[in-house]
C-alpha cells in the first residue's frame, strides 16, 4: 500500500516566520509517521484576482462558515489543485485557510493554531493607527464566532497552545524541535556551569522586534531595569531580533544593551547569554522563544502568559511581576549551579515531550484513525 498524502494548506505569507515553522513541523511530524506531504500556499500561488470571487465564498462568509480572510484566495482554483493532489488528509493552518468545502471530500484538521478572535483584540489594543485598531476589531468578530462553533462532520479542531486548544475545545499539537543527533553533549549541566563566566551576556531577550507584544516586553524590561541594576549592578542584556522599531533602539541606547538586528540563527545568540528573559504582557498560541531557549538548555524567567501556551510542568522560573523578574533574576545568575540545573532540565523536557519523534506517534494514531494509515 503506497503511503497516504497529508496536504497541509496555508496563507504562504512572506515574514510569517511563525506560520513557516508551524507548518514545518507538521511536515515533519506527519512524514516521521510514514505519510507523504505537499503544501498549497493560498495567498502566493492562489490569490483573488478581480472578478474570481465565487458566489460560494461570498455565502459561505455571510453565514459565516468562514472568516472574512478567506476572500483573498481563490477556492475554486484550491480545490481544483487539490483534485490533482488527492489527499488522504487535509490540514488547514489557521481558520484563514479553512473552506466547510473540503470536507465534503476530504478529512480535515483545522489547525486554529491560537485564538485568534483575542490576538485581533489585543493587537487592536496596541497599534497606533485608527483605522487599523477598527480593523482588527472588526475581524474578531467573525473570528471568534467560527472558534466557538462545533466542528462539522470531518474536521478535526487543533491548536498550538495548550491553553488555547483548552479554551476551542480542540486537540492539543504543539510546535515540536528537532533531536539532537548528539543528545546531551552540548548543554549538559557540568559544561553549563563552566561556561557561566565564559558567556558575553548575563540576559537574553529575543524575537520579532517589531511586533507588539515583544515591543512590549522591551518596555517592561525598560521599566524594572534600574531596579535589576541597583539589586546586582553590572549586569548585562542583549536584545536580538527581526526589523527592530525606533523604540526599541532608543530603549537598547538608553540602557546600554547589546541589540542584534535580524539575526538569521538564533543558536549563537543563545549561546552568547547565560539566562534567558520572556517579560511578555500578551501572548497567544506557543511562545518559540520559550521552546528555543530550552532546546539549547538555557535557563528562562517568564511571564505567567508566556508558558500559557506549554502544558503545565514546564520548566522555567515564573515572575508574576516585576519585582518578581528582578528578584529572581538575581538569584539565579547568582547560583550558576541552579542556573545550569533549570537549563538542563528544561532541555530534557521539551526533548522528551516536544520532540517530533514523540508527536509522529500522534499522527500515526491520526491517520489510522481515519482508515488512511500506510500497511
Amino acid at each position: 500500500m503506497s503511503a497516504p498524502h497529508v496536504v497541509i494548506v496555508h496563507l504562504g505569507r512572506a515574514g510569517g516566520m511563525g506560520a513557516v515553522r508551524r507548518v514545518r513541523g507538521l511536515v515533519d511530524v506527519f512524514e516521521a509517521a510514514g505519510a507523504s506531504t505537499s503544501e498549497v500556499r493560498l495567498r502566493v500561488d492562489y490569490k483573488m484576482t478581480t472578478g474570481g470571487l465565487s458566489a460560494r465564498q461570498l455565502a459561505a462568509t455571510a453565514r459565516l462558515d468562514v472568516v472574512p480572510e478567506t476572500l483573498s484566495w481563490s477556492l475554486s482554483g484550491v480545490l481544483e489543485h487539490l483534485g490533482e493532489l488527492d489527499p488522504d488528509l487535509i490540514v488547514c493552518e489557521t481558520a484563514r485557510a479553512y473552506s466547510p468545502a473540503f470536507a465534503e471530500r476530504w478529512p480535515v484538521i483545522l489547525d486554529f493554531v491560537d485564538r485568534l478572535s483575542v490576538s485581533y483584540v489585543d493587537r487592536a489594543g496596541s497599534v497606533p493607527s485608527r483605522i487599523d485598531r477598527a480593523r482588527f476589531r472588526a475581524l474578531a468578530v467573525p473570528m471568534r464566532r467560527v472558534e466557538q462553533r462545533p466542528a462539522p462532520p470531518g474536521v478535526t479542531r487543533a491548536a498550538v497552545g495548550w491553553a488555547d486548544a483548552q479554551a476551542l475545545d480542540a486537540t492539543w499539537i504543539p510546535m515540536t524541535v528537532e533531536s539532537p543527533s548528539n543528545p546531551g553533549t552540548p548543554s549538559g549541566r557540568d559544561r553549563a556551569a563552566a561556561e557561566h563566566e565564559d558567556r558575553a551576556h548575563d540576559l537574553v531577550f529575543f524575537g520579532n522586534l517589531s511586533y507588539a507584544p515583544n515591543i512590549e516586553a522591551v518596555e517592561r524590561l525598560s521599566a524594572f531595569w534600574p531596579a535589576l541594576q541597583r539589586a546586582r549592578p553590572g549586569t548585562s542584556l542583549l536584545v536580538a531580533g527581526a526589523r527592530p522599531t525606533d523604540e526599541v533602539r532608543r530603549l537598547a541606547q538608553l540602557h546600554g544593551w547589546a541589540l542584534r538586528a535580524d539575526v538569521a540563527d538564533m543558536a549563537p545568540v543563545l549561546s552568547s547569554a547565560r539566562l534567558a528573559v520572556v517579560p511578555l504582557r500578551h501572548a497567544s498560541g506557543m511562545q518559540t522563544k520559550v521552546l528555543d531557549a530550552a532546546t539549547v538548555g538555557r535557563a528562562q524567567v517568564v511571564s505567567p502568559v508566556a508558558l500559557s501556551g506549554f502544558a503545565p510542568g514546564f520548566p522555567a522560573a515564573v515572575a508574576d511581576d516585576d519585582a518578581s523578574f528582578v528578584r529572581t533574576i538575581v538569584d539565579l545568575l547568582e547560583d550558576p549551579s541552579s542556573l545550569a540545573d533549570l537549563g538542563e532540565e528544561s532541555r530534557r523536557h521539551v526533548m522528551r515531550e516536544y520532540s517530533v519523534d514523540r508527536w509522529s506517534r500522534w499522527a500515526g494514531q491520526e491517520l489510522e484513525r481515519l482508515g488512511v494509515r500506510s500497511a
